[in-house]
Parts: C-alpha cells; structure tokens; sequence
C-alpha cells in the first residue's frame, strides 16, 4: 500500500517503507561521461547537492527494484554521490532519479531530483564480434 503524509509534504512511497519527502532542497542527477553511453562502456550517475547529506539514493524510474543506496563518510556540504555503472547494458537505460537523506532520519528522503534519461545505443562488443565461418 501506498502512503500519503499530505501534512508533512510527502509524496509517497518510493520502495517498500522508504518514504520520499521534500523536507530537504533536491539535489541534482548528471551523467559523466554523459546521458548517451554504448553498451559495454561505462557511466557514472553523479547526485549532488548544497544540502549536507550522508545517503543517496538512486532510483530507476518504474522498476521494481529498490534504490540503489551510497552511504558517504564525509558529510559536509557540498556532498555527492557516484553511482557508477559497469558495464552498460540495454537495461541500464532508462529515466532515473536520485534522492539524499540523513543517517538520523533514514525514512525522510528529499524532494527527487530531476529526471535524468539515459539512453543506451549501439552493440555490445559480444554483438559486434563475426560469426565464426566453417
């Protein structure tokens, strides 16, 4: 079931007992290299924010997978978080948002990034390999 904590500005789960609320400013998602990246190279989603967070949380947009969690041992501000993701698949694309939250307060996320698509082209190397002939 869904939760709704209208007075506390919450919006509603994000995964399981996760909550996302916009008691914190919203930090912002990039993609190094960049948003387009082939199969089988790499990227890392970078979250950011002025806000002095020591977890973020990442995202993808309509999967049921839970976030992907990055707890930092440096909490001043500015803080951020590398997600990095080896190799790139056709599944890694895809809209993705990233969230930050206190260690105190582990059930108050801040207010969701921006979304970030990621969009996936070309052949893996595998794909691109001939045929053997006979």
């Amino acid at each position: 079931p869904r939760v709704t904590l209208v007075g506390m500005g919450c919006r509603e789960r994000v995964h399981e007992q996760r909550l996302r609320c916009s008691l914190y400013e919203k930090p912002s998602l990039s993609a190094q290299p960049g948003p387009s990246v082939s199969r089988g190279e790499n990227v890392t989603l970078q979250c950011r924010s002025e806000t002095s967070f020591d977890n973020f949380h990442l995202h993808k947009v309509g999967s049921p997978a839970p976030p992907r969690h990055l707890r930092l041992g440096d909490t001043a501000a500015p803080s951020q978080a590398n997600f990095r993701i080896s190799p790139v698949t056709s599944a890694h694309g895809g809209t993705y948002r990233c969230y930050g939250s206190r260690g105190t307060s582990p059930y108050l996320w801040s207010e969701g990034s921006d979304p970030l698509s990621l969009v996936v082209t070309g052949k893996s190397w595998v794909e691109a390999l001939p045929c053997p002939t006979s």
